[in-house]
């Protein structure tokens, strides 16, 4: 649009988020071509892999850095944290990859 500057974003997606649907937010990345500022948190594989789970709607994992979670919860909620930290700090010039890595698709395919 004429006399805008265009912004950077990052897109934060879960596999199984029961509160924002998957397939309105790939919509969104294929419409914009955003698949590589998008990050893909891959809840399937984490409960697959430690089943049974404490959390069955992947959209709350971000904020749980309380202990009492657990250290894989801690741990993802961390990663997710430290990459939207990393974005915001440099205005959107980097994006580091979101850690535990083996739970995410970054950029997503």
């Amino acid at each position: 649009m004429a006399g805008l500057t265009p912004r950077r974003i990052l897109i934060l997606m879960a596999k199984g988020d029961q509160t924002v649907p998957v397939p309105g937010q790939t919509a969104i990345v294929r419409a914009g071509d955003l698949a590589d500022i998008t990050s893909y948190f891959r809840f399937d594989a984490v409960y697959a892999q430690n089943f049974p789970f404490p959390l069955t709607n992947p959209h709350i994992i971000s904020i749980r850095t309380d202990p009492a979670n657990g250290p894989l919860i801690v741990s993802i909620a961390t990663g997710m944290q430290e990459q939207a930290a990393a974005f915001l700090e440099s205005d959107g010039a980097r994006i580091p990859a979101p850690t535990p890595a083996e739970f995410y698709e970054f950029p997503i395919k």
